[in-house]
């Protein structure tokens, strides 16, 4: 009973030394789910250095933290503040700088005090060397530009931050201007100037990955969101062949790449620059919002979006050759259209913005329309360049007067020859035809009573035989401009051998003497009967 009693006992006290994972209200420093880091583990860690105690100590970024230190006692020498005060400014801030991080820091309010202060002086005279331009030929960071470039890419990973409060309690403190006269431009005017970003001031910015996402969203204000999934069912490609047009935004204007628009059968989507640092900022920029703005994540649904519209290289073809995406990465198409499938893998949401909702839903509507589908096939099958156009309209208009010409031609009443003004040597009449039959057919030794009856034979030939002009430009157009077969099938009646006419009509010519004969040989190229 005793022993039922201190179990008890220890497990109440157990039970109140439990503390919440972390603060609601607090916390904006997140690890990153695990399902979402595995994917690229890399994009979620510093390679260089470490700011803060969730990286602190891990072995890739250790060789840093000596030249940490020597940018942190350049910076004490700036000062206008003691040490003493810049210490005891941190290590008040310290309980509110350990609830903004969802993970439990393992170090005693000293260790997070000392640490703080070094990233923080760290940080301070890295912004303050670039504004200035680097002086010092022994600055092992701005001597190398890849360092420079990688250690900016570490200063925006959501794992990788201190919270934005102390910064700028800590600069305004060792900066703090007596006189009015700013010797130092404000830390957020180092921050934005830093990460090439405008100037958009805002009081909610938490820390540096935040801020980046605050440049993207701008001024833009909170829009509608529906429970609804966002589905958009076909992709560029297939839209492109439903024959929906991409469109560009102007570079030189202003950009909000999440402004996206759908009208007309144009989808206008704003100009996106993919190169090795996309990826990063992404990724880490969904994160967050994952974490942190779950009724609030528009750029989690610009990545989704993407990821649907462009989601095989053949996608990423169609984006890349109408100039709304512009590739630096290897790989180009391939690399682009893995970057969206795998930004948003594992990315839960329960709402969407309802602009992309119902741009989606007319995109798939678009793409049903039969009409659409039709004339987009019209158009890339005969009228993709100007010189398959016109070819395409001179077939047409020849086939039309073709069809015209045999209607209105008088004598399609009497199209059968008369069979008793042939001689065929035989003396046997032939039945009227109405199709091509051997008796029709020019034969050596055939004799006519006139030279128009002769004529009136061949026109009668040629017409049992169905054979218009438009037989004859309708290969041509096949062949030589590429007009594809099925429209020079329909600009023929029957697929006549044009061939064999003119060796009937040579041979004619040739038996009866006429080969000189203008009117009856125009230009066909005569040959004797031996020779055929």
């Amino acid at each position: 009973m005793e022993n039922e009693d201190h179990v008890a006992i220890e497990f109440e006290a157990m039970l109140e030394k439990a503390q919440p994972l972390f603060s609601n209200k607090s916390c904006c420093i997140y690890k990153v789910p695990h399902d979402i880091r595995q994917t690229n583990e890399d994009a979620y860690t510093p390679m260089v250095v470490s700011v803060g105690p969730l990286h602190h100590r891990n072995p890739r970024v250790l060789s840093m933290e000596s030249h940490k230190q020597v940018y942190c006692r350049h910076f004490i020498k700036r000062s206008k503040a003691s040490l003493t005060d810049l210490m005891s400014c941190v290590r008040e801030l310290e309980p509110q700088i350990r609830a903004c991080y969802s993970e439990k820091i393992d170090l005693t309010v000293d260790e997070f005090v000392k640490l703080i202060l070094v990233d923080c002086g760290f940080v301070f005279e890295l912004f303050l060397r670039y504004d200035e331009g680097p002086t010092e030929d022994d600055d092992v960071i701005f001597s190398k530009s890849w360092l420079q470039l990688r250690l900016s890419y570490d200063l925006l990973l959501l794992e990788n931050q201190l919270p934005l409060f102390v910064f700028v309690k800590l600069y305004n403190l060792a900066f703090a201007s007596s006189d009015g006269d700013d010797e130092f431009p404000s830390f957020m005017d180092l921050s934005y100037s830093y990460f090439s970003a405008e100037n958009n001031v805002n009081d909610q910015i938490v820390h540096f990955t935040d801020l980046c996402r605050y440049c993207i969203l701008k001024q833009r204000r909170p829009c509608e969101r529906k429970h609804k999934h966002l589905v958009l069912g076909h992709s560029a490609s297939e839209l492109l062949e439903a024959g929906l047009k991409f469109q560009v935004v102007n570079k030189s204007s202003p950009i909000d790449i999440l402004d996206l628009k759908f009208e007309h059968g144009v989808l206008t989507i704003p100009h996106i620059t993919v190169d090795d640092f996309t990826e990063v900022w992404l990724r880490n920029t969904v994160a967050l919002e994952q974490c942190h703005y779950p009724d609030e994540h528009y750029i989690t649904d610009y990545v989704n979006f993407l990821k649907q519209l462009v989601n095989s290289n053949r996608d990423a073809d169609v984006l890349i050759k109408g100039g709304i995406i512009q590739s630096d990465v290897s790989g180009s198409d391939i690399s682009v259209a893995k970057l969206f499938r795998d930004v948003d893998k594992h990315i839960l949401l329960e709402n969407y913005n309802v602009n992309y909702l119902q741009i989606c839903d007319d995109l798939n509507a678009y793409y049903k329309h039969p009409c659409n589908t039709k004339m987009a096939t019209l158009r890339r099958d005969y009228f993709p360049t100007p010189w398959k156009t016109a070819a395409s309209i001179a077939g047409i208009i020849l086939l039309l007067l073709s069809v015209i010409q045999t209607i209105m031609d008088p004598s399609s009443s009497d199209c059968v020859l008369n069979p008793g003004e042939v001689d065929y040597g035989s003396n046997e009449v032939p039945e009227p035809l109405s199709v091509v039959d051997d008796e029709l057919v020019p034969k050596v030794g055939m004799t006519f009573t006139t030279l128009e009856d002769a004529g009136k034979f061949y026109r009668n030939y040629a017409k049992a035989a169905e054979v218009y002009t438009g037989c004859f430009i309708g290969c041509i157009l096949s062949i030589c401009w590429g007009v594809p077969n099925d429209f020079a099938f329909w600009t023929m009646v029957i697929r006549f051998s044009k061939d064999s006419f003119d060796r009937n009509w040579n041979d004619f010519l040739v038996n009866f003497g006429l080969a000189d004969n203008k009117w009856l040989s125009g230009n066909v190229f005569l040959k004797s009967a031996a020779e055929v």
